[in-house]
Parts: structure tokens; C-alpha cells; sequence
């Protein structure tokens, strides 16, 4: 059975694009040599598309194009990543002038995963390491390789991608949590977290299903638990109003919205919970209400609501549909430059809390020098978080296996002094 959304899953240059089966590296390659299938019949289906989705045809042609003009597969190699990098990205910009639109997003993901040698970035004659399927390496370096790669972490990531594909829908249904939280129990961690408020009901046997779920609990277990330790969350003992910005955010925050259901349990009184999702990566702009377990939000009368907005966060603050925020996010985020923390400099004007999340201390010590330089801000808080999530994630920047929300930073506000 397909999952009619596999676009929006991981993606993998010699996993078949549609059912995600390896195929013990049996797949073949679509004309432009960026996609695989195991079958013509899965190759057809994404080459037409259907139900709204954009086949891959238009997209394969334009890569095409680009190789006939010898615009493509002709990297000199034996660089530094961020020059690889800087190819992937012009390439892209290549496609999108061809294709005279926006590159979706699962287009970007081919873009950036297109395959290359591990040591000098060559794209041709390559060969996958046949252990975890994940890295290429050249003919020159398969034997000898000058930088080796963490074959287990691969393995475990592509096996934990193919085995979660058809989870999510029961990980929705799965459990309110209505345990959550309580002071008898000291949950200091997201494993502390599964054995005192998850596991139990199941006998304490863990599941794929808990990989998953920790990865959707992450971003607002991740925030209440950083605020409260830098005692930063105020509970309000009467009936008020909780509004939560998650910036530069994208379509990955929107699906997961209905997760931050479980910061609303911290109220102990009736709380309106509106989490605002401004980016330009989101694909549309969209709001609703999430329907609350029955178990703690309905008996409070709780309620919770989502707005989503499609454009930058200083254009968002502008508009007639912002809300003051008592606390502003950032998950996972690629460290914007210097020069885009002065722009959005002036629209730092509520005094709350920020709290930003990264897949790494190299993104988060970055991002901290740009804010200091903008804000004069320091951190009042910065180290590896508790409550990552579980599962396994590919960095399609650098091709680097990383965890959600690894490292957490704090500020007390962004209030220009």
C-alpha cells in the first residue's frame, strides 16, 4: 500500500520514490538519475501525478535540459562542503528558471540529496557503501575512503524512516496524556517523560510507535520544560489567553500542530492556546481549532487554535492578524545571517521569551554570535536538550544524522536596548 503523501516523507536518491522500498539497492533510476523506483509502474505514477500533486515529469525534464547544456554533473570536486553546497543551491536556481515556478519543497529535498562522492563531491561513477546504502563514494575513494562515515547511524536512520512511513495516523489516535504533567513523578528527560507517562499502559515495551510519538512531543514538551527550569512560564490562576509564534517555520510544524495540545495540560484553569506558525516555507495559509482530549482539555474547557501564515515573520507583525505572543519559537532551525536578525531587529518589540532549537551546537553557537551582534542579547540558557525527540533525521545540507531539537537556546526577551 502507497501512502498517497510520499512526497512529504524522507528522501532517499536510490529508494524508490513512491512505496520507499530499498529494495536491497535494486531500485533504477529515473531519465534525470536523481530518483529511483522499484517498478515502472511506480515510476509512471510519479512521472503523471494525481489527486493535486505535481508529477515528476516537468521536474525531470528541466534537470534534463540542464544536462544537455553540460550545466549539470559537471562538479570539479576535491572541495570544501560549503562550496558543494553553494552548487547545490545555484543548481536549484537553474531548475526553477526552467520550470518558471517555485521548487516545491519535496523538489528541494532531490535537489539537495543529489548523490556525490564522500571524499571530493565527484557526481559520477559512483557506488553506494553497501552496508546502510546511504553514502557514495568514487571509484577512486570506494576502497580507501579519506572520510569515513557512521555506517550504523545510517542503517538506523533509513530502517526507522521505512518502518515509521505508516505510523503517524496511529500515533494521532494513540494517547492523550492526560497524566501529564505531575508533580509526584520528576520527569526530567524525554526517556524519564515515555516511562512515567507512556510506556506504562503497554507494560513498559517500547514500539516504533514511541520513536515517532517522541518526535511530534519534542517542540512543546522542549518549550515548557525550557521555560519553566528558567523559571519563565507564568500560569495564570484564571481564565486567560496563551499565544505561542513559532517562526520561519515550515510545512513540517503545520502537520504537527495538534501536538502542542500537550502544553495546554500545564493550565490548571480554563486557557485559549493559539499557536501562530509564520514562514515563508509554509505552502499555504490556513487556521482552525484542534480537537482537545476529553480526558483533561474538555473538563477544563480548554480550547486551542492554530493560524498559519505564508510570509516573513516581520511582515507577519505588521499585518492586522498579529497577536502580542507570550512566548516566540524556533525549531530546528538553519541559523539565519547577520544580516537578516537587524532586519527583523525592529519587530522584536513584546517583552517575552525566545526560545530556539537546533540539530547541532555548531548552528546554535553561530546563531548566538548573530544575535549578539544584532540584540546585544545573550543566552540565558544554551546547552544539549533532554527532550529531543527519538528518531533519527538526515540533514540534507550536510547529508549528517542529527536529532530533533538536540540543542536548546534561550533568551529572556529580543527587546532591542
Amino acid at each position: 500500500m502507497v501512502n498517497p503523501h510520499y512526497n512529504d516523507l524522507f528522501f532517499h536518491p536510490i529508494v524508490c520514490n513512491v512505496c520507499k522500498w530499498l529494495n536491497d539497492g535494486n531500485t533504477f533510476f529515473c531519465k534525470c538519475g536523481l530518483v529511483s523506483y522499484c517498478s515502472p509502474e511506480h515510476m509512471e505514477e510519479d512521472r503523471e501525478g494525481s489527486d493535486g500533486r505535481v508529477g515528476h515529469s516537468g521536474f525531470c525534464d528541466a534537470i534534463l535540459e540542464l544536462i544537455a547544456e553540460r550545466k549539470l554533473r559537471n562538479f570539479d570536486g576535491r572541495v570544501l562542503l560549503n562550496v558543494w553546497t553553494s552548487y547545490r543551491y545555484a543548481k536549484m536556481g537553474q531548475v526553477l528558471r526552467k520550470l518558471a515556478r517555485n521548487l516545491l519543497p519535496h523538489e528541494i529535498r532531490i535537489m539537495m540529496s543529489m548523490r556525490h562522492c564522500n571524499v571530493c563531491y565527484k557526481e559520477i561513477d559512483l557506488m553506494p557503501c553497501p552496508e546502510c546504502f546511504c553514502v557514495d563514494y568514487c571509484m577512486e575513494h570506494f576502497d580507501r575512503p579519506i572520510r569515513p562515515h557512521n555506517c550504523a547511524e545510517f542503517k538506523k536512520w533509513l530502517f526507522t524512516e521505512t518502518e515509521i512511513i505508516y505510523t503517524k495516523d496511529c500515533v494521532l489516535e494513540w494517547r492523550s496524556l492526560h497524566t501529564f504533567p505531575d508533580s509526584r513523578w520528576d520527569v526530567k528527560d524525554m526517556y524519564s517523560f515515555f516511562k512515567t507517562h507512556v510506556l506504562p499502559a503497554r507494560h513498559l515495551l517500547w514500539s516504533i510507535l514511541d520513536i515517532a510519538f517522541s518526535d511530534y512531543l519534542s517542540g512543546p514538551l522542549t518549550v515548557y520544560h525550557g521555560l519553566q527550569r528558567s523559571q519563565l512560564i507564568r500560569i495564570p490562576m484564571t481564565k486567560s489567553t496563551y499565544v505561542i509564534h513559532v517562526i520561519m517555520a515550515s510545512d513540517e510544524i503545520r502537520r504537527e500542530v495538534q501536538f502542542w495540545e500537550y502544553f495546554l495540560h500545564v493550565f490548571t484553569h480554563p486557557t485559549k492556546l493559539i499557536v501562530v506558525i509564520v514562514g515563508l516555507e509554509l505552502s499555504e495559509e490556513s487556521h482552525g481549532s484542534v480537537p482537545l482530549c476529553l480526558e483533561k482539555c474538555a473538563g477544563l474547557h480548554h480550547e486551542f487554535q492554530f493560524e498559519c501564515h505564508r510570509m516573513s515573520y516581520g511582515n507577519y507583525v505588521k499585518s492586522n492578524s498579529y497577536r502580542n505572543p507570550n512566548v516566540i519559537v524556533g525549531l530546528h532551525m538553519i541559523p539565519p545571517n547577520w544580516e537578516t536578525w537587524v532586519k527583523l531587529k525592529k519587530w522584536f518589540y513584546t517583552d517575552c521569551p525566545v526560545v530556539l532549537t537546533y540539530i547541532n551546537m555548531k548552528d546554535m553557537k553561530k546563531n548566538a554570535w548573530n544575535i549578539k551582534m544584532s540584540f546585544s542579547k545573550e543566552p540565558i540558557r544554551q546547552i544539549m536538550n533532554t527532550f529531543k525527540g527519538f528518531k533519527l533525521h538526515r540533514n540534507y545540507r550536510t547529508g549528517e544524522i542529527y536529532h530533533r531539537n538536540e540543542y536548546i537556546q534561550i533568551y529572556r526577551n529580543l527587546l532591542s536596548i
